[in-house]
């Protein structure tokens, strides 16, 4: 096996991480990203109501919102 390592025939541990660690990194980031946008999109689809809400306290029945209107 040293052998094998010191005749170049199997890559070294410095080897492996230069040629493993930037595709591990690129394919790492891609659902890095996309977890993030959709738990944004998510979050931001969950909290509508409570906007919603929030804005008919606020403003009451002047505002068009009446307790009829908020039902659903």
């Amino acid at each position: 096996m040293a052998r094998a390592i010191r005749d170049g025939l199997l890559p070294d541990r410095v080897g492996l991480l230069r040629d493993f660690l930037p595709r591990a990194f690129l394919v790492l980031a891609f659902p890095l990203v996309s977890g993030l946008a959709g738990g944004w999109v998510l979050a931001g689809r969950m909290l509508a109501p409570l906007t919603r809400i929030t804005d008919a306290t606020r403003h009451g029945p002047h505002h068009g919102v009446t307790p009829s209107s908020c039902r659903g």
